[in-house]
């Protein structure tokens, strides 16, 4: 049970170790509230507010940057800790149902370490095209909110014996090279695969400032007891780009083990600056043979509401299985949703709109895309 305030800050605290901004609005005037501060920061925020007060914070909040359609929460001291998920634009009709005088709004990235089990996709049919192996993560915090999900790999990751034998060769003579760029857990994977099967582990990097694009891939290399030097603020190489050049990469040798038909940008640009990019494509992504029947049967048979793409890969594969069936789905009753701006730019070249898409490149950031979607839809 929530008993009090010191409980309630207590609680979240443990969820948001990485910080939480409070601020009690209970007593003052909101003349003096420096809203647009409020509005960017980067770390959650918990805002004590009177009930009769929701209506003008909400309004000074969007007035000054914070979306009507993001999500917020709205948390009451009585009882258990069950916040209220809602959009910007319909907290304060939200906190007028609630019971109670004083209220609290948290403003977060992901709400998924709440303590309550959000029923957000109560009912709603989900695919998830990502790989068997990479899908629990996404598939997990779907079924939290009360998804029904239907797993369809539409990838598979795949050793290149070739280029797993160069990739140890380079192990050898690592001392040579400066950066290790790392683009996805699924090359973290393999790396990790191929160090210990050559009776190796990551203190080989040691010496190396390793790059990453994403805060998985990130998490990643440090549960394998190595350090990252660097993850871009966005989660895409545009963004790792620009950050390793504001390095002094002339000259350095920069080790990229990736996927093969992945986009040039990152070799390409970093050479132009000075840089001598070693580039590995140590894995490929293949369609599961096993997935080509149940993908059409899925399609065919199932009520989805959402269809779920991390990739551009995984797009690309599932426009090759669906065939001729890609024309007869309706887009307007089954979304679309995808991590990102390069795989909404994939969706957009085979002529499939892209309904929903993430604002945090990341699993729970489409998680949360989904969950505002879903709420907007319920509300309109």
């Amino acid at each position: 049970m929530i008993r009090n305030q010191k409980d309630i800050y207590a609680s979240l605290l443990s969820i948001y170790p990485e910080g939480l901004y409070i601020k009690n609005l209970v007593h003052t005037d909101f003349a003096n509230v420096q809203w647009e501060l409020l509005v960017t920061m980067k770390d959650p925020i918990l805002i004590r507010a009177r009930k009769d007060q929701f209506g003008q914070m909400m309004e000074s909040l969007i007035m000054n940057g914070f979306g009507p359609s993001e999500s917020c929460a709205i948390l009451n001291l009585e009882g258990t800790m069950k916040p209220i998920v809602s959009t910007a634009a319909n907290a304060a009709q939200r906190a007028r149902n609630m019971a109670g005088d004083i209220l609290h709004l948290l403003i977060a990235k992901d709400y998924s370490g709440l303590v309550y089990k959000s029923k957000s996709l109560a009912g709603k049919t989900i695919l998830v095209t990502r790989a068997q192996k990479q899908a629990r993560e996404l598939t997990s915090l779907l079924q939290q909110r009360g998804a029904n999900v239907v797993e369809v790999p539409a990838i598979e990751i795949v050793m290149v014996y070739e280029k797993k034998l160069e990739l140890l060769q380079t192990l050898h003579v690592i001392f040579d090279y400066s950066w290790l760029i790392l683009t996805s857990v699924n090359t973290v994977v393999i790396m990790d695969q191929i160090l210990k099967e050559a009776a190796m582990d990551w203190s080989l990097f040691k010496d190396l400032s390793i790059a990453c694009i994403g805060r998985s891939t990130a998490n990643a290399v440090r549960d394998r007891g190595a350090s990252v030097a660097l993850v871009p603020p966005m989660y895409q190489a545009e963004s790792l780009v620009e950050e390793l050049l504001k390095q002094d990469i002339r000259d350095q040798r920069i080790l990229l083990p990736r996927a093969q038909g992945s986009r040039r940008i990152l070799p390409d640009t970093l050479e132009l600056a000075g840089a001598k990019v070693h580039e590995i494509q140590v894995y490929r992504a293949e369609i599961p043979e096993t997935s080509r029947k149940e993908l059409l049967r899925v399609l065919s048979q199932e009520n989805l509401n959402y269809i779920t793409f991390t990739s551009s890969s995984t797009v690309n594969h599932f426009v090759e299985i669906a065939g001729e069936l890609l024309g007869k789905l309706d887009f307007r009753k089954i979304r679309v949703a995808c991590i990102g701006p390069v795989t909404a730019a994939t969706l957009t070249e085979h002529g499939i709109p892209c309904t929903v898409q993430a604002k945090e490149f990341t699993i729970p950031g489409l998680v949360n895309a989904l969950e505002r979607d879903a709420l907007l839809e319920m509300e309109s």
